[in-house]
Formats: structure tokens, sequence, C-alpha cells
């Protein structure tokens, strides 16, 4: 029975490492995206309606920069609310 355990982990492994390369290569072959492709998002104002939502159309690069921009403004409002907080509350 283990010899049986054994011998389908071999086949397992084996398996995938000689898959891992061609993966590698799938991956390697696609092309990177457009940074100027238009991309849209809908997004929503209030949780459980859609009669709020509403569409925005940025290239790749805005909405990357706008990413950013949100991360930055969270970690600033998050280390600020560190600082203004009184020891021991």
């Amino acid at each position: 029975m283990l010899l049986r355990i054994g011998l389908v982990t071999l086949a397992a492994t084996a398996t995938l490492l000689l898959a891992g390369p061609s993966l590698a290569e799938d991956q390697a072959a696609a092309p990177a995206p457009d940074s100027h492709e238009i991309v849209c998002k809908t997004s929503t104002t209030a949780t459980g309606t859609r009669l709020g939502a509403h569409k925005t159309c940025m290239t790749r690069i805005e909405w990357q920069q706008q990413e950013q921009a949100d991360r930055e403004a969270v970690s600033q409002a998050q280390s600020s609310s560190l600082r203004a907080r009184p020891p021991g509350s």
C-alpha cells in the first residue's frame, strides 16, 4: 500500500515538473496588456443597491496612478490616526 502511494506521488511530481516549463512558456508568450487601453469599471456608492452605480473609464496607466494615490491616502490616514491617538487609549 505504501509503495502504491509512493508511486502515485512520484507520478504526480513528475507530471508537475514536466508541465512546469510549458506553463511558464505560455505565460511568457502572452502579450503584455496595452498601457493606453481604456478600461471601464462600475462602482456603487451604497452597499446593496445598483441605483447609485456609475461607470468610470480610464487608461490602464491612469487606473494604476489612481490605485497608487488611494493606497498613499489610506496609508497617510492610518499613520496620522495613530499619531493623534492619546497614550493609553
